[in-house]
């Protein structure tokens, strides 16, 4: 471990590279990054001495065999037969396939005292400041919907929008729109006209480009209720790329998913900068909401598949080595993954302590960390008179005085609540978190789209609704997405019949990017199928359906 740890601080102290530059645009200026300006600093810093040394990931085309991990993953070997990654076979690069509702703008409630209320009784620092804030706010500024009846009229469009609009008998006399589209996407936009530095504009929106992030296919559909649907549109069928599996673990590089986590910090920073360039508050409200919730919604899912994947190397790593589908990695493809699925999970923030403390250790530290934290909560139900049957040392199921059954996240506590373990499932109510959480996406977009009407307030309101209340939602579904892995392998190599929880489990991630199980089980065998894979289908039957 030393070795490679010194072989990494001498890539960030040393090695030049032709790809220096390409991490962070160079029209980006660090205060628009999301995070300190001392860790933007680094950014910067990382950016200039080692975007080469850290890119050089595995590449599909040094892929020459295959190896099935348990249902959903597969080794890439290389022609020495070594590993090196390991992929998704429930994730594809060709993403979701169709038309997906991202969320809804405008309609009954879209307003700011929906912000308020929503923030009100956080137990967050922030968010109280936040609360007391908007509270100032006059009762009709409050309450009026955030999406104006006239909203259309203060956006500039383009041409080819005017002459589909026009052609539909919406425009006046004077060519200009006289009523609200019932469909337009924000590539319907004039951005010329609508920007103050259009050629600063077209650098983000180039660079967003880059990763996928394309207008056209981000659309708003009306409703009947006068608001707007927000829709993904399929990416358009292309014969030169063709789909694969996604990478979740890159032995070859172990720092190559943090990479990607540092990009989509870039990304953020680009869009805040193109938001910035739009003087039109509906406007840089709807590019804001509709790209964040498309980056939002795509890192969850990334995020949740390797959790699945870290709870397999932690199954791994136990002295039973039960239900883990990595358990026949060798310890050194074993250690090789987990620091790689450490990495890509490490906030910006967090990542400067393995640089000096190493990432094998602050990894190893977690799985320690876990243990004593489900220590802790098996010792409270105890207490509580619900003592818990371990499925393994990280979940466990109980029943009350009451018969009330649950399955408890032994390792995930619940904040400012003792040592009182998450529940994953409460048998007696298992859609109830399914409610909280699309309320808490719905109150994610209120959120986010209020933010470019209240500039003086609006980033501390964003940033205090999501430290009190999406970041703690997330931090639970990472520890379901693990649980949903352990009970896949018990029913495949246990031959238990755990499909009414999954199913309860997949529908509590609210994620529209999401596969449905069955969904999911269709995807894994075309691409086992594509990979010359055996096929080992698992049963996913929904028993809620």
């Amino acid at each position: 471990m030393r070795q490679w740890f010194l072989g990494i601080v001498l890539a960030l102290v040393a090695l030049p590279s032709a790809l220096a530059g390409e991490l962070l645009p160079d029209f980006l200026p660090l205060d628009k990054l999301p995070v300190s300006r001392a860790d933007a600093q680094r950014l910067r810093e990382l950016d200039a001495r080692a975007s080469g040394a850290l890119g050089a990931t595995s590449n599909w085309n040094d892929i020459k065999g295959w190896r099935l991990l348990g249902v959903r993953w597969a080794a890439a070997l290389d022609d020495h037969g070594e590993i090196l990654a390991i992929y998704d076979l429930s994730l594809s690069t060709a993403g979701p396939v169709g038309i997906l509702r991202l969320g809804t703008v405008g309609g009954p409630g879209f307003t700011l005292s929906a912000v308020r209320d929503a923030l009100a009784g956080q137990p967050e620092r922030g968010a109280e400041k936040a609360v007391k804030k908007l509270s100032r706010l006059t009762r009709e500024k409050l309450e009026t919907n955030l999406l104006a009846p006239d909203w259309f009229k203060k956006i500039p469009w383009n041409a080819g929008a005017l002459d589909r609009f026009g052609a539909l008998g919406l425009l006046g006399a004077a060519g200009t729109l006289e009523a609200a589209p019932a469909r337009f996407t924000l590539a319907d936009v004039d951005y010329q006209e609508a920007t103050v530095s259009p050629t600063l504009f077209r650098k983000c929106t180039s660079w967003l480009a880059r990763y996928g992030i394309d207008f056209s296919r981000l659309a708003f559909q009306a409703r009947e209720d006068g608001g707007y649907d927000m829709l993904l549109l399929p990416v358009e069928a292309s014969s030169s790329a063709k789909a694969h599996p996604v990478l979740i673990a890159d032995l070859r590089t172990l720092h190559a998913g943090f990479l990607q986590a540092v990009q989509r910090t870039i990304l953020s920073g680009v869009l805040i900068l193109a938001i910035g360039t739009i003087p039109i508050p509906v406007l840089s409200a709807l590019i804001s909401t509709a790209v964040g919730r498309y980056l939002t919604y795509t890192g969850d899912v990334l995020d949740l598949h390797r959790e699945a994947a870290r709870e397999m190397v932690s199954a791994a790593e136990e002295k039973t080595r039960r239900f883990s589908a990595f358990d026949p990695l060798t310890p050194e493809e074993r250690r090789r993954t987990g620091v790689s699925l450490y990495l890509a999970q490490a906030s910006i923030i967090s990542i400067w302590n393995w640089v000096f403390r190493g990432a094998e250790t602050a990894w190893r530290d977690t799985l320690k960390d876990d243990v004593g934290r489900a220590f802790d909560a098996r010792r409270w139900l105890d207490g509580h008179h619900e003592a818990a049957e371990l499925l393994n040392p990280r979940y466990g199921l109980t029943s009350d005085a009451r018969g009330t059954r649950r399955l408890y996240l032994l390792a995930h506590t619940r904040l400012f609540q003792s040592w009182r373990p998450a529940v994953a499932i409460d048998y007696s109510a298992p859609m109830r978190p399914v409610y909280i959480r699309v309320a808490v996406e719905t109150s994610s977009v209120i959120v986010s789209f209020a933010s470019s009407f209240i500039p003086w307030v609006g980033g501390l309101v964003s940033t205090a609704f999501d430290l009190a209340v999406r970041n703690p939602v997330q931090y639970t579904k990472d520890w379901e997405a693990r649980l949903s892995a352990h009970l896949e392998e018990r029913q495949r190599t246990g031959g238990e019949n755990w499909a009414l929880e999954l199913g309860w489990l997949a529908r509590q991630r609210v994620n529209p990017l999401e596969l449905s199980p069955e969904q999911s089980a269709e995807l894994i065998a075309r691409q086992k199928k594509d990979l010359g894979l055996p096929e080992q289908r698992q049963s996913y039957s929904n028993a809620l359906e």
